[in-house]
């Protein structure tokens, strides 16, 4: 406590200006906020200011997420505030990224919507599933691109991860050495069942997964291995597999 209590005479707020550029719609308030937040972070996990700018990048998208979180509530509470509202984003000066900050929940419930909205797609109001209609083959724009995923973070489908990186594709090599325990193959089947989401109901995919497992354990993988290759046959899903 004497050690906490002494680092209190010390102020590391000037430190994020080493790594970033605050958005011009941020207030005074707001910045201060943010630094005093980042300054306390530091405190306590970096004491010596010995950090990565991938680390203080960390704290600096924690340190903008919380007072995110207080605007958010302010827009609610008074709708005056959104005359002036924030953009909550910062510039990385060692690259010029500009990258978009926003809170858990929010991105929570915005997959969980487009995931939710997916899967209300595939069912008719009874219930069964829809029988797809033969769309045109549009080849969309593809990207090399980061996808962060939040500690926590809910929704995230298989579809917006991969699906129009897999659109047309005929043939496709799965390869993860640590598809062993049941989670991970209830994955695997729901991978497949992406995979008959994006193809056309007549055509024919080819999915070949080579995995490991130790030998006392590669018995149980085969059982799920062969489960899985059954399952997916009657959709058009030729499913094989090696170790």
């Amino acid at each position: 406590m004497i050690c906490l209590d002494e680092f209190r005479k010390y102020d590391f707020t000037n430190l994020i200006d080493q790594y970033v550029d605050f958005d011009p719609s941020y207030s005074g308030r707001d910045k201060m906020a943010i630094r005093k937040a980042f300054s306390g972070l530091v405190k306590l996990i970096y004491p010596n200011k010995q950090m990565t700018e991938k680390e203080a990048l960390e704290l600096i998208d924690f340190a903008i997420e919380g007072r995110k979180r207080v605007k958010d509530q302010l827009y609610i509470i008074d709708e005056t505030f959104l005359e002036n509202k924030v953009d909550f984003c910062y510039t990385v000066k060692s690259s010029k990224k500009k990258v978009n900050v926003e809170t858990l929940e929010r991105l929570n419930d915005a997959d969980l919507s487009l995931a939710e909205k997916e899967l209300d797609e595939e069912f008719t109001e009874s219930g069964t599933r829809k029988e797809k209609e033969a769309e045109p083959s549009i080849v969309p724009e593809l990207r090399e691109k980061e996808i962060i995923i939040r500690d926590n973070q809910k929704g995230i489908t298989y579809s917006s991860l991969f699906g129009d990186y897999l659109h047309g594709a005929n043939d496709i090599e799965l390869v993860d050495p640590y598809i062993r325990h049941p989670h991970q193959f209830r994955n695997l089947l729901e991978f497949c069942a992406m995979l008959n989401q994006i193809k056309q109901k007549k055509d024919e995919i080819n999915l070949h997964v080579v995995s490991w497992n130790d030998e006392e354990h590669t018995p149980i993988s085969i059982d799920n291995f062969d489960e899985i290759q059954e399952s997916v046959r009657s959709v058009g899903i030729n499913f094989t597999y090696e170790f």
